[in-house]
């Protein structure tokens, strides 16, 4: 069609650099009765890692099969356009996932080190791990978004996958956007030619003249929904004048809010260039635009593709289309005026919720290093406590460790007198044995004197009898006393009575005892033997006396000593019962310096525990206080800002108020 001419761009976006290659590719097609166009938006996420050769397959079959379509169709019934042209598209997906799967036997995803790249759920899937989902799945490494139209002489349409837009300019300046969108295509999430049923994901658009010369457009998909066929079709003031389409590259590098506007008005001005400069300086236009985009506006991957006609005498709608320009522009600059002033207004909002934030934060800072500072003057007035009665123990220990050492003192003191008790309570108990042992001898030396004098008396009292016998011429002498002495004198023999005075002896003793004289021719013998007897009952008496004597100087020595044991053994009692006491009291004052010495400890690990928490609120007041300058400091800093960002904004909002002035009275005298 020679009143129509098409052109195309594409570059890659900023915020790809380094990565290879760009994800779009497009198309523009000129042909003898027909002009097509398309963009292909490559998902270019990790997991679609081959969406620049998905995007690439996706231009060249639609090409391919439009152009087959548009040279084989010279027309098409309105009543069947949604058949006709998902037949089309059914085609396109069909032979697009046929040639994907060729490019992937030929290059297989393992054996590409971008599959590294890919979340292990995908990649489990790409090397048909998942069991869920059959080979078919690797082609989603090509995903792409495709957007078609094609204009001939009789009919023009157009299909659309994914995200971008596509706007058409009719003939009396008006603008719309033809195929419908899809509300499931946001933000970063898009329908694609690559889902498994990628088919209810396209919409449709088509238009052509009726019998009676009226224009009119049909438009299917809404939502990616299986809608019925509107029969309704839309009356359009005529064919398109001309058609843009971008991929959402072109879109994101305007405002979201309104955004279809900033589009319309966009391509808006490219036909004004057209109008005015040419063909050439509209096309060089468009690809500086593109460019741009790419590289300083939305920096993502920019397509864009035309078709155009002829804008020759069209002075009245290029001067409405420079009006509507104009006032887009101004109403852009009073939008941007109040959107400025409004994102100063929210700054200065949001600076000074941050402010007070400030201040707030810096009041609980001041409150906080207060009540730490106080802390800090208690834990040292009770660790000063703490110390005062760890001093006080301290003290109270040494005076229990010196009383300690007065009790072991004593203690030892009354252990060697003990000793020296015990060692004396032996000493007389080794008497008291002896003096026993004496005793017992000298008794049973006593008894054999008894018996001894016993026997000489019996032996005396035989030769006495024998005496009495040959004195028979002499007087009686009484003999029941059996202890007699016999006293010789002269050629006589005196006897007396043991403990009456001897005459011999004792001159004055009166001599009226009787005596006797015994004439005897043997009487010296008997005498003899009588007188030894005599002797030796003397004797035997001397020693029974002295063994007697013996006996109770034993006796009176054995009660001293028995007295002298009780008084040592009762000495003993005394130090052993002072030993006692001493060991009770060496044991209070143990149990009194382990009390004390645990009280000292307990002391001393408070007085630990203090300044552990007197080191922790000194940190933590060094930090509060570093954290309350910078406060400080941030404060005066916000409060400086917060200022200058309400000046900027009574600014700006006066700027916008003027603006609009200024427009409403231009628009004024434009009417006039």
């Amino acid at each position: 069609m020679e009143m129509y001419r098409s052109f195309s761009a594409k570059y890659k976006g900023a915020k790809h650099e380094g990565e290879e290659p760009c994800q779009d590719a497009v198309l523009h097609l000129p042909l003898e009765e027909a002009h097509i166009i398309a963009v292909a938006d490559g998902h270019g996420s990790s997991r679609c890692f081959r969406s620049d050769y998905g995007s690439q397959i996706a231009i060249e079959i639609a090409e391919k099969i439009v152009k087959h379509f548009v040279e084989n169709t010279s027309d098409i019934d309105p009543d069947n356009f949604i058949l006709t042209i998902k037949g089309l598209v059914k085609q396109l997906i069909n032979s697009w996932f046929t040639a994907v799967m060729k490019h992937e036997q030929a290059n297989p995803l393992e054996n590409d080190s971008m599959l590294a790249q890919v979340d292990d759920k995908y990649r489990d899937r790409y090397l048909g791990k998942d069991k869920e989902y059959d080979h078919d799945y690797r082609c989603h490494a090509y995903g792409t978004t495709l957007t078609v139209a094609a204009m001939t002489s009789n009919y023009w349409f157009g299909f659309h996958v994914g995200d971008g837009k596509c706007i058409a300019l009719y003939e009396d300046g008006s603008w719309r956007f033809p195929i419908p969108w899809d509300d499931r295509c946001n933000f970063n999430i898009t329908t694609s030619i690559c889902d498994d049923d990628s088919l209810s994901g396209f919409r449709y658009w088509f238009g052509t003249v009726d019998s009676d010369n009226v224009f009119k457009e049909y438009g299917y998909g809404v939502d990616g929904q299986h809608h019925d066929y509107d029969p309704n079709p839309v009356v359009v003031p005529s064919r398109p004048l001309a058609i843009f389409m971008g991929s959402d590259g072109v879109e994101d590098s305007y405002p979201r809010v309104d955004n279809d506007d900033y589009v319309k008005d966009f391509y808006r001005n490219r036909i004004i260039t057209l109008a005015e400069s040419g063909f050439e300086s509209f096309t060089a236009d468009l690809d500086n635009y593109a460019k741009h985009f790419a590289e300083h506006r939305s920096e993502d991957d920019v397509s864009i593709a035309t078709i155009v006609g002829d804008i020759t005498d069209r002075g009245s709608m290029i001067k409405r289309m420079k009006i509507e320009s104009a006032h887009h522009e101004a109403c852009w600059k009073i939008e941007e005026k109040r959107r400025d002033a409004e994102e100063k207004m929210a700054a200065y909002t949001a600076m000074e919720s941050r402010t007070n934030a400030e201040i707030a934060r810096k009041r609980q800072l001041e409150g906080r290093i207060t009540s730490i500072e106080q802390e800090l003057d208690d834990f040292e007035t009770k660790k000063k406590s703490y110390e005062s009665a760890l001093s006080r123990t301290e003290a109270e220990v040494s005076a229990s460790a010196r009383d300690m050492s007065d009790v072991q003192n004593e203690s030892h003191k009354l252990e060697r007198e003990r000793a020296e008790s015990l060692g004396e309570e032996r000493r007389v108990t080794e008497k008291i044995t002896f003096a026993n042992n004496d005793v017992r001898i000298a008794q049973k030396n006593y008894d054999k004197a008894e018996k001894d004098y016993e026997s000489k008396l019996k032996a005396y009292n035989k030769y006495l009898h024998k005496v009495s016998a040959m004195q028979s011429s002499a007087p009686t002498v009484l003999l029941q006393n059996p202890k007699i002495v016999v006293t010789q004198t002269s050629d006589s023999i005196t006897f007396t009575k043991v403990g009456e005075p001897n005459p011999a002896s004792q001159p004055n003793v009166p001599t009226s005892t009787p005596t006797a004289v015994v004439p005897d021719t043997n009487m010296r013998a008997l005498q003899k033997k009588v007188n030894t007897l005599n002797n030796e009952l003397k004797t035997s008496e001397a020693q029974a006396v002295a063994t007697r004597q013996n006996i109770e100087a034993k006796s009176r020595e054995l009660a001293d000593l028995k007295l002298k044991l009780l008084n040592v053994q009762q000495h003993t009692q005394r130090i052993e019962s002072d030993i006692d006491r001493a060991r009770r009291d060496s044991q209070a004052v143990e149990a009194q310096i382990r009390d004390q010495r645990n009280a000292v400890r307990q002391y001393q690990n408070e007085i630990a525990d203090i300044e552990r928490h007197i080191k922790g609120k000194k940190a933590e007041l060094l930090k509060l206080t570093a954290e309350f300058e910078t406060h400080k400091e941030q404060t005066k800093k916000q409060t400086d800002t917060l200022a200058v960002i309400r000046e900027a904004w009574k600014k700006a909002k006066a700027e916008a108020v003027a603006l609009e002035a200024t427009i409403q009275k231009g628009k004024q005298d434009e009417e006039e």
